[in-house]
């Protein structure tokens, strides 16, 4: 399959691109009215992921997204409607990968992206970023602006905040939706922006555009984009996330040799 490499590098891009910063220490609670949040118990979305490495590596490709609310996320890789290629799953506990098209997976829980990747995976920044709400580093919980330094550039506001070797800034309008937000530490930047923002039946507002760019200092390594096509809330979905008896796993040092090639 032609595309089949640049779907596993998404799957893999997408399930540690959060992962390169660390986070480890715990915070204070917050008040709760300070808070940019999105308001919803489950989220789906059907649309396009894009997946690019530069100018000639670069290809899109259906998805089916779902989230239960700071329990599980589930994105699916559908070129086909309905066919799923393969899977990404993230939990408190941990992240999967699943290849239907070889019937293989790879899982890591976070005490072993610690140990393989010095870094501390968040399940809290890919939540996030998916549905346009603020996170914090180093921080338990929901995070709100006063967990942030804040100032006003025109009509729109600008949080930053430090923690260990981290920076976050988030440019925020004056309806505190999120316009974009960038997470560096020493070698690596993301950053990510939102468009068309999306207005449900309960008034809250989800971006239906994000694209993330990641650099390593000043090289670009690739970008993802984000176009949600329909997004329902509260509704009724599976979340059941069973890896098949049938399928082998991967190791970590074969996936990185899948990638490399």
């Amino acid at each position: 399959m032609k595309n089949k490499k640049y779907i596993l590098f998404f799957m893999v891009a997408v399930a540690f691109l959060f992962s390169t910063c660390k986070s480890s220490k715990k915070a204070e609670s917050s008040h709760p009215s300070e808070q940019v949040k999105v308001e919803f118990k489950t989220f789906s979305a059907k649309g396009e992921i894009s997946i690019s490495r530069n100018e000639a590596q670069s290809v899109k490709v259906g998805a089916n997204l779902r989230i239960k609310r700071d329990s599980i996320i589930i994105i699916s890789v559908q070129p086909l409607s309905g066919v799923e290629v393969g899977r990404i799953t993230c939990d408190k506990e941990g992240i999967i990968l699943l290849d239907r098209i070889n019937k293989r997976y790879f899982s890591l829980n976070f005490t072993e992206i610690k140990e393989k990747m010095n870094a501390e995976f968040s399940y809290e920044a890919l939540q996030g970023i998916l549905v346009g709400e603020i996170f914090a580093f180093g921080k338990e919980g929901k995070a709100n602006i006063t967990d942030f330094n804040r100032s006003e550039i025109g009509n729109m506001i600008m949080l930053q905040r430090n923690f260990d070797k981290i920076t976050q800034e988030y440019i925020l309008n004056d309806s505190l939706e999120i316009q974009s937000g960038i997470l560096q530490e020493e070698s690596y930047r993301i950053r990510w922006s939102y468009t068309q923002p999306f207005k449900s039946d309960i008034e809250t507002t989800i971006p239906l555009k994000t694209e993330l760019t990641l650099h390593a200092g000043a090289h670009l390594l690739g970008k993802l984009g984000f176009d949600y096509k329909r997004v329902e809330l509260n509704k009724e979905m599976n979340f059941s996330s069973n890896v098949p008896a049938n399928y082998s796993k991967l190791s970590y040092s074969e996936l990185l040799k899948l990638i490399a090639n």
